[in-house]
């Protein structure tokens, strides 16, 4: 299936060429699109949430469609970190990380030919980071800080910098966790 490149949630929204929309159309995105698939037959489906508070519509759409058809599989990985993250719509606070050391290891991994590691570096005039919609209040972003500092190579990223990536940190985590996806469809399959 396409990549669904709209996220949902967070306050990336506010960044230039940052496309978020509301957490009900990412939801009512979800469940069309599971639900249609098992519509068109499939008997395994794999769900891989790449924005942080997809997981929590994840975990509100999937049982219940589960329930309602128990001889499809739908499976799918956790959050990057391995740990579920605070959701931050329920205290207005943002938590978790974005762009940080493990999200670019990740991309390290994943996508490698889109991961730019010296441009990381180089010199940008982030002047207009915010058009029309004014910064995010430094305030508001808590848990580890998003970094606000327009000059620094580190600028939008929260959580461990991002510029100490290496592909190494997550390869054992995401061989894993394809090998528990993997062996689950195969176990659903010939059953």
């Amino acid at each position: 299936m396409p990549v669904m490149w709209y996220g949902g949630g967070g306050l990336h929204g506010q960044f230039k060429w940052t496309f978020c929309q509301p957490m009900d159309a990412a939801k009512t995105m979800f469940e069309r699109t599971i639900n249609k698939m098992i519509d068109f037959g499939f008997k395994c489906i794999v769900v891989m949430p790449g924005h942080g508070p997809w997981s929590y519509i994840l975990e509100e759409v999937i049982p219940p469609i589960a329930a309602a058809h128990p001889d499809v599989l739908i499976v799918g990985m956790p959050d990057p970190k391995g740990k579920p993250q605070p959701e931050p719509e329920k205290d207005g606070k943002a938590r978790g990380c974005h762009a940080d050391r493990v999200e670019t290891a990740m991309g390290l991994v994943l996508l490698p030919e889109l991961i730019d590691m010296k441009a990381a570096e180089a010199p940008r005039d982030l002047s207009k980071a915010w058009p029309n919609s004014g910064r995010v209040p430094k305030d508001l972003v808590t848990n580890p800080p998003v970094n606000f500092d327009e000059t620094s190579p580190c600028f939008a990223q929260s959580g461990e910098d991002g510029r100490l990536a290496k592909a190494k940190d997550v390869e054992a985590q995401l061989a894993a966790e394809e090998d528990r996806i993997v062996e689950s469809v195969k176990k659903h399959l010939d059953r």
